[in-house]
């Protein structure tokens, strides 16, 4: 009985710790791109997704993806991927810089959960963000690149997942 309890009880654990991956990408291909919408020129090889902005280009530069924000209203997502960086630079000391972050649209008020901004160059790094879509969220998207900021951004892998309410 003891043994039939701690498997079950482990089961139960593996499941509540799982999580369904509900959209991912390895950014391999340029057709994976296809769905995406492209404020710039960019790159997709072996290597993966490569976004590279000069210096002295502001604004945003990057690509964004809309998801259904109704389909993921109240519910805890989480975003992985791999990311690198070659001479990464903010152009205003304050803002800017990569971004990996998604723009929640809740009636008035836009919430901005996001990668934490990370400067200079560094190798393929692991990154994780999570966070929960409001009920009042009408509009998600997905945002890759640069808000006023330069140099060189690789992404890939990157993977959305359900871990519930």
């Amino acid at each position: 009985m003891k043994r039939f309890l701690w498997l079950f009880f482990c089961g139960l654990a593996m499941h509540l710790t799982a999580a369904d991956a509900v959209w991912q990408t390895p950014f391999r291909k340029t057709d994976e791109l296809k769905s995406w919408t492209r404020y710039d020129a960019l790159q997709v090889n072996n290597d993966g997704l490569v976004l590279t902005n000069p210096e002295g280009k502001d604004g945003m530069r990057g690509i964004f993806r809309d998801f259904p924000a109704e389909a993921f209203r109240g519910r805890h997502l989480r975003l992985t991927g791999e990311w690198r960086g070659d001479g990464i630079r903010r152009l205003d000391p304050q803002i800017g810089g990569p971004r990996i972050r998604f723009a929640l649209i809740c009636g008035k008020k836009i919430l901005y959960p996001g990668v934490p901004v990370k400067l200079g160059t560094f190798p393929w790094e692991l990154f994780e963000l999570r966070f929960v879509v409001p009920d009042s969220c009408s509009r998600m998207r997905l945002f890759l690149g640069f808000q006023s900021g330069s140099g060189t951004l690789g992404i890939r892998n990157l993977k959305l997942e359900d871990l519930g309410t």
